[in-house]
């Protein structure tokens, strides 16, 4: 993660954070965006639950904090899985989730 993390811009602080409000009180989620807007944002959500969380990317907003159909982990470099708008967190897992083109 410290390997990653010193390798993306939005990563770096310059309170470059937004908090996105979500129903589900299991998950805090954020984006993170690189300062001056060069580069990609990143789109933080954690799970503080044992047990998997799902996350509405709608979630009321009807614009998705970005195209996670498009969003690699940049963690584990995979694509999460979606199901109808909707993604899963593992129990205690995280996602810093970034579009890949």
């Amino acid at each position: 993660m410290i390997s990653v993390r010193k390798t993306v811009p939005a990563f770096a602080d310059f309170n470059n954070r937004t908090l996105i409000q979500v129903e589900n009180e299991h998950l805090l989620v954020f984006r993170r965006t690189p300062p001056g807007q060069s580069g990609a944002s990143v789109l933080v959500v954690a799970n503080f639950s044992t047990e998997p969380q799902p996350l509405n990317l709608l979630d009321g907003t009807r614009r998705a904090p970005l195209n996670v159909g498009l969003a690699t982990d940049m963690v584990s470099v995979e694509r999460p899985q979606l199901h109808e708008d909707m993604l899963t967190i593992p129990g205690l897992g995280y996602y810093w989730l970034t579009e890949s083109r």
